[in-house]
């Protein structure tokens, strides 16, 4: 309960103010006290002053009324004792004289001090000539005459000389007097002030104590009567409070519950609840702190799936996802009690397989993660078959840091995709020299890049209905002796590298530039194909800069062909079919490559946006023996007819492979059997020959 306060413990403002006068009060007495001592002072240094001016006055006044004396009685004697003590007295007081005269010099003179001093010297200074004169009249025995002159030119000077002294003394006192009533007037101004303030402080303090009184009076009587209710607020805010505690108590649990999935989300993946990369590479730090410390063995088991890329690409992503989620399952069936487990991206896995003792634990645990992936999964009721390259490396044979074991055991997973798949390899040393020579081709095309050494070959392509090469397709050839590459391994070092966009767009604008010049010379147009990759078509700027790179060159729209892969296809990236068809709106021929026989492939080819079916060399070679082979591949090329595509056939070798196709009814072959792919400076005096050697035909 608010009990009724006193004047200065409830409001501060009264008490502060009351100490607040008591200390200005205090303050001015102190003033008031410093200032009468200063001023006090200040009239004590003046009078100290003058009066030694006054006293160095007198000597001066004193001195000169003795020696005029003294020389008056040396006149008039004759006796030489006396003349000599006389002379020592005259000394004596110009002595004394020159050193009151110094002093007053030094205690320093006004100019109205000065004028009336050097008037008495000038007096006292006309002694000499005087003397002088006397001393004349004497010689000749004048004595009335030195007399005379004597006593009365001494006379005038003395009067004249006192005189002047003392109005200098005067004129001393009078300063005196004026200065210390400067000195009073200013003292008895500034302690009015002083007194001033002090009595209209207390005033204002007093009528300040007697207002804050009486206010403070009213707020005891309203405390008072406010007390009751504030008793009432306080009562219902504690039981508000005691449900916001209930609350806070729940949003605690809530928060505690957030951290915990928080937590979860930052170390596990959400489709396979296995931990993630960043929990991974926690654990294997805490793996290398406690086999250095046990000094003991683990091993790093790195995990890719074969072929999911293509599952993923022609079932869809969904189906992947369902994958991914069989093969965790599968994999921690696999591990053993103290193993670790993750997916560190997209299919690939990482095991750390702990307190190993010898290869076989490690043999053992890999052959039984390959047996289990290799084994065939039902997706939606779809029998999909999948494995795995599995990449070891072991602590501390191979690797004495986290990065360095999970690089090695990266590289061994990798010689296994190349040499293989669905299989295990322990790292060796080796592996790391391959894949440094692979970095080293790829650091010499990019100098061949810069040093233009990537040209266009071209192999042409028959048209079988008008007997004659209607068209080439461009492949990317290194100009380099000393290296034998092809057209795929440059692409995938490309796509590695990063350059396949600027490289490609080079390429076709040199083809279109040269086959432009040829269709100049010649008037023969040919239709110009141009492998492209899911990266060059995905790439934002691509319509734009391919278009600019066609018209720029003149050359038409719908003489160019692209040719693209099922997978790209089956992206679902609506982007890729956006491109598709706004670059055959323009008239531009789209091309399906390497056609296969598969099932997905003939549900899916209605759908799409393609105008040529390019077969591959499985489907013709060595098939025309078997008759069901032959029925298969005469009924896609059928349905190929009825979607209207074309139906082109690729790397045809041979006479009797060409014949089968023919009888098949292509439309068109390429392939050794024409010719392998040329530059242009062979290009074209071989296609001018085959259409000569046609014309002679027909």
């Amino acid at each position: 309960m608010i009990k009724p306060a006193s004047f200065l413990n409830n409001h501060l403002f009264a008490r502060n103010g009351f100490f607040a006068i008591l200390s200005l009060l205090t303050i001015l007495f102190f003033i008031s006290y410093f200032v009468t001592n200063y001023f006090q002072q200040q009239s004590d240094d003046v009078s100290l002053i003058f009066n030694k001016k006054i006293a160095q006055t007198n000597i001066l006044y004193s001195v000169t009324q003795k020696r005029s004396l003294l020389l008056t009685t040396m006149f008039n004697t004759i006796d030489m004792f006396e003349l000599d003590e006389l002379y020592q007295k005259i000394n004596d007081q110009a002595s004394l004289f020159i050193k009151a005269k110094k002093k007053l010099l030094d205690i320093g003179l006004t100019d109205e001090e000065k004028i009336i001093f050097l008037a008495a010297q000038k007096e006292t200074q006309k002694l000499s000539p005087i003397i002088v004169n006397t001393a004349e009249y004497l010689i000749n025995d004048e004595y009335l005459e030195a007399i005379k002159l004597w006593n009365i030119q001494t006379l005038a000077i003395h009067v004249k000389a006192t005189r002047l002294y003392q109005e200098l003394i005067q004129n001393q006192q009078k300063q005196i007097k004026e200065q210390l009533a400067a000195i009073e007037a200013k003292r008895f101004k500034i302690l009015s002030i002083i007194n001033f303030l002090s009595i209209t402080t207390f005033i204002v303090g007093l009528f300040l104590s007697i207002l804050f009184s009486r206010k403070i009076k009213e707020n005891n009587h309203k405390i008072t009567a406010l007390n009751a209710s504030l008793e009432a607020k306080v009562h219902k805010r504690t039981l508000k409070l005691k449900e916001t505690n209930q609350k806070l108590e729940q949003e605690i649990i809530k928060t505690e519950e957030s951290k915990k999935k928080l937590q979860y989300i930052a170390h596990y993946d959400s489709l396979t609840k296995l931990p993630n990369r960043a929990f991974f590479t926690k654990q294997l730090k805490q793996a290398f702190i406690a086999a250095k410390k046990q000094q003991k063995s683990f091993a790093l088991l790195f995990i890719d799936l074969d072929r999911f890329k293509i599952i993923n690409d022609t079932l869809g992503h969904d189906m992947g996802d369902l994958l991914l989620q069989q093969v965790s399952n599968r994999l921690r069936s696999c591990i053993r009690q103290g193993d670790f487990i993750a997916r560190i991206g997209g299919d690939e896995f990482t095991i750390i397989a702990n307190n190993i003792t010898n290869k076989k634990q490690i043999k053992y645990l890999s052959q039984r993660i390959i047996d289990q992936l290799s084994t065939a999964y039902e997706l939606n009721n779809q029998q999909i078959q999948s494995g795995c390259s599995v990449g070891i490396a072991v602590y501390p044979t191979d690797a004495q840091d986290p990065q360095m074991l999970t690089k090695k055991a990266d590289t061994a997973m990798y010689y296994i995709k190349e040499t293989g798949r669905n299989d295990y390899a322990f790292y060796q040393a080796d592996m790391s020299i391959k894949m440094e020579k692979e970095l080293q081709f790829i650091g010499q095309l990019q100098g061949a890049i810069i040093e233009n050494k990537l040209i266009n070959h071209y192999q042409p392509i028959f048209n079988i209905k008008e007997n004659k090469i209607t068209g080439v397709e461009i492949l990317l050839r290194w100009k380099d002796e000393k290296l034998d590459t092809s057209t795929n391994q440059l692409i995938s070092s490309l796509e590695k590298s990063g350059d396949i966009y600027s490289v490609g767009l080079i390429s076709i604008d040199r083809a279109c530039i040269e086959f432009q010049k040829f269709y100049k010379e010649t008037g023969i147009l040919l239709n110009l194909t141009f492998n492209l990759t899911t990266r060059q078509i995905k790439n934002p700027n691509f319509i734009h800069d391919f278009c600019e790179i066609i018209e720029s060159s003149q050359y038409p729209y719908h003489a160019i062909e692209i040719d693209i892969t099922e997978s790209l296809l089956f992206d679902d990236d609506q982007s890729v079919l956006d491109t598709i068809s706004k670059l055959r709106n323009k008239g531009i021929l789209f091309a399906l490559d390497d056609f296969s026989s598969t099932v997905i492939s003939l549900q899916q080819l209605q759908h799409f946006p393609v105008d040529t079916l390019k077969l591959t060399r499985s489907f013709f070679k060595n098939n025309q023996c078997d008759p069901q082979n032959v029925i298969i591949i005469e009924a896609i090329i059928r349905l190929g007819h009825s979607l209207e595509l074309n139906i082109i056939a690729k790397a045809v070798e041979t006479p009797k492979e060409r014949d089968y196709i023919i009888q098949l009814n292509c439309d068109a072959y390429q392939g050794n059997i024409i010719t392998p792919a040329i530059g242009l400076d062979e290009l074209k005096p071989f296609i001018l020959k085959s259409l000569k050697n046609q014309q002679k035909n027909e």
